[in-house]
């Protein structure tokens, strides 16, 4: 056959051979390994070495640890918390889009069962809604009775969420802990329960959706900006841990977005800053997100300009943001009283 030579005749192999006099059984390994051309390891071999020696976090999303093939007698599930509207919702339809079925929950059972209504029949994918308040313990743990009999999860969305109108020493201290149940405790919880599957197949995904607060510590916001700020630490410390099974991490620190979070808190923006901070549409924020997952960015902040903020925060005086951050929150506070719609929370 053309191209093949036999090991005698090829100068590395006869030193090899001669190397290996005082082994018998190598030597007649190697005799016998006729019609080889080169005595190299197969290129798939070269390729998986390749592969252990990059970084996690600049794999491509395609790139897989070679350890446990892919099963294909049932499809791919992706659990989303907080899709009832938003970035949540935003990354329901993205995630059908790509044709994976989803487990969403949220509390406005009417609006997220419209929701499923409308992904089912544009995707044609399967939906299975939740109606839960993560913030209750008993919603939670049916929640996590219902994740334990998914077996196929791909993809994790840490998405609820929401902000409230109270000072920390206004409020009373249940409603400040129950914000750290949904923000901290849930994520926390639900992450430590997909793990166990996700590092047995060495693939999957998690992303958790912080805030731009989590930069910006402010007085009217004691507990929403410490527990996304938290949520911020604990994702690139999980990257750390458990990068290395082939699981990417994600913290999306997305700012000022329209969705009913916004709605909800009464903010009104364009008259506190004639609209020097634009709102993004949810939609550009989840495109923004899948782009820095095929990057491997572990923290992505969708925006231009809210990069830029965070850079010029990195390099300002803390006394000075200091005062720039009172003065704004007595901004803020003066809108709110002086307009008429009502705050739901």
């Amino acid at each position: 056959m053309k191209n093949l030579v036999e090991p005698e005749k090829h100068g590395l192999a006869r030193t090899i051979l001669r190397a290996a006099e005082h082994l018998p059984a190598l030597k007649r390994m190697l005799k016998g390994m006729v019609g080889i051309k080169y005595f190299m390891p197969p290129v798939m071999h070269l390729k998986g070495i390749k592969h252990f020696l990059i970084l996690p976090e600049k794999q491509s999303p395609e790139m897989r640890y070679p350890v446990v093939e892919e099963r294909h007698d049932y499809r791919k599930i992706v659990i989303i918390t907080g899709a009832t509207s938003g970035i949540g919702k935003a990354f329901a339809h993205h995630f059908a889009r790509q044709g994976y079925d989803l487990l969403i929950t949220g509390r406005r059972r009417s609006i997220i069962n419209s929701v499923a209504h409308e992904i089912r029949r544009e995707y044609g994918v399967q939906v299975k809604v939740v109606i839960a308040d993560l913030a209750v313990k008993e919603d939670l743990s049916s929640f996590l009775q219902i994740i334990d009999r998914q077996r196929n999860i791909e993809v994790l969305v840490n998405n609820a969420g929401y902000g409230m109108n109270r000072g920390f020493s206004e409020d009373e201290i249940g409603h400040q802990l129950a914000m750290m149940n949904v923000h901290v405790n849930a994520p926390l919880i639900l992450i430590h329960k997909v793990l166990p599957q996700m590092i047995k197949k060495r693939n999957g995904t998690i992303i958790n959706v912080s805030s731009m607060a989590a930069y910006f510590p402010a007085s009217g916001s004691v507990m929403y900006t410490s527990t996304k700020s938290f949520l911020k630490s604990f994702s690139e410390s999980l990257f750390l841990d458990v990068g290395r099974y082939g699981i990417r991490v994600q913290c999306l620190c997305p700012g000022f977005t329209n969705s009913d979070f916004h709605r909800d808190l009464n903010i009104q923006i364009n008259r506190i800053n004639n609209g020097l901070l634009p709102f993004m549409e949810p939609s550009d924020v989840v495109q923004y997100s899948v782009k820095c997952l095929e990057k491997g960015r572990v923290v992505c902040v969708p925006g231009f300009i809210n990069r830029l903020l965070i850079i010029l925060l990195s390099v300002i005086p803390r006394s000075l943001y200091y005062r720039f951050s009172l003065r704004l929150e007595k901004k803020v506070r003066r809108v709110k009283e002086n307009t008429t719609m009502p705050v739901l929370q």
